[in-house]
């Protein structure tokens, strides 16, 4: 079910996507969402993003999360060093969206505001939604 739902979709799909879809093709069969969770393990499928999967039949380009999150973390360094002050989200997340236009391979996993928050020996929050460097 979870094949076909992905394959009417054409594209990897977040699992709650792939669980509607379901629903929509399959509306008399009571599905329990972590039942995708535990189909999704299978290697007929291949992970994608955060909660994002293909079908492995589609040859996706394999992500590699710990890469991923470095290269995030090192483009908000970066971006701090450059403008030399402290910014805000939305200042921050705009500057992301000029590189992910610049760099087509530039992905994100985490939220911007996770990634600030979960590096506390790189970024330190000035309140009011402002965030920068430790010095």
């Amino acid at each position: 079910m979870v094949v076909i739902a992905l394959k009417e979709l054409m594209a990897p799909a977040h699992h709650k996507v792939i669980y509607r879809k379901m629903q929509e093709l399959f509306p008399g069969i009571d599905l329990r969402a972590g039942y995708i969770h535990n189909v999704l393990s299978d290697r007929l499928f291949q992970w994608v993003d955060r909660g994002t999967y293909g079908l492995a039949e589609w040859n996706l380009p394999k992500v590699k999360p710990k890469k991923v999150h470095e290269a995030n973390k090192q483009a908000l360094v970066n971006f701090f060093k450059n403008i030399g002050r402290t910014a805000n989200i939305n200042e921050i997340n705009k500057h992301l969206e000029v590189l992910k236009q610049k760099h087509p391979d530039y992905r994100q996993l985490s939220k911007t505001q996770v990634l600030l928050q979960n590096n506390p020996r790189l970024f330190v929050s000035y309140g009011k939604g402002k965030w920068g460097l430790v010095k």
